[in-house]
């Protein structure tokens, strides 16, 4: 009996593990198309648009949403799911940055997510370039390169701690991690330079509506308060988990 308990503990385990690998895969691929698009600015304004029109038809496809959304789902709750079941608090630094990360993307991700694909879906808003640039550039300059540089970061942080044990991983490890420099650093001077270049050659009109605005920003702050309870949910059971084996007589058995 107990045996086949263990043996079903462990089958669960590994299939919230191969999922969250999965849904990271995802995520991770998302982001770095939307990168590449970035980069496209280094260009001019016109190559980004162009390849938004690719990049949606990939993302904006309802095959593309159901995968991301479903994704995006997934790795959260499972994220979550593993801090509440943790016993202690002990962790490595890679993985405190790494749940770190994780609890400040959504502070960054959700206002931008809402103000495009949110705003496109629920009024048909056109979340170009032209107009999303006009609204980053530049009083959200901050908050947008730091949003793709904890999504970078926390990425790629994953992602090597799944590859270190693949054969040939050191040997192309140099390479790997030039190119995961470049990306943001690219991506960031495209997106950057374009909206210089648009706010100085071009007066864009402010691209949202008052309805607009009423029914994102409550909804941002609904969502964001949201996510901090479910975030403050897994730390108390955490929390709670610790005072019970500090205060319940246990046993440990170890495994050499």
């Amino acid at each position: 009996m107990a045996a086949r308990k263990q043996r079903k503990a462990d089958s669960g385990a590994g299939l919230r593990q191969n999922l969250r690998l999965a849904s990271r895969l995802v995520l991770l691929t998302f982001a770095f198309t939307h990168f590449l698009n970035h980069m496209l600015g280094i260009w001019s304004l016109d190559a980004m648009e162009a390849g938004r029109l690719v990049f949606l038809a990939v993302w904006r496809s309802a095959p593309g949403e159901a995968l991301l959304l479903a994704s995006l789902l997934t790795h959260v709750s499972l994220t979550l799911w593993k801090t509440g079941r943790r016993r202690t608090l002990r962790l490595s630094a890679w993985q405190w940055a790494q749940l770190l990360l994780g609890l400040s993307i959504p502070v960054l991700l959700i206002p931008h997510a809402i103000g495009t694909g949110g705003l496109a879906a629920r009024f048909g808003y056109d979340d170009t370039y032209r107009n999303v640039l006009s609204i980053l550039w530049p009083g959200l300059v901050v908050n947008q390169t730091l949003l793709m540089l904890l999504v970078w970061t926390h990425g790629m942080i994953g992602l090597h701690f799944w590859l270190r044990v693949r054969q040939g991983y050191r040997r192309w490890f140099p390479v790997l991690l030039s190119v995961a420099f470049l990306v943001p650093v690219l991506a960031s001077w495209g997106w950057i330079d374009a909206a210089r270049r648009l706010k100085l050659t071009q007066n864009v009109p402010f691209p949202l509506t008052a309805e607009m605005i009423a029914w994102s920003d409550p909804l941002i702050l609904w969502l964001k308060w949201g996510f901090y309870g479910l975030a403050g949910l897994a730390v108390t059971i955490v929390a709670l988990r610790i005072l019970r084996r500090r205060f319940v007589e246990t046993i440990e058995i170890p495994y050499p």
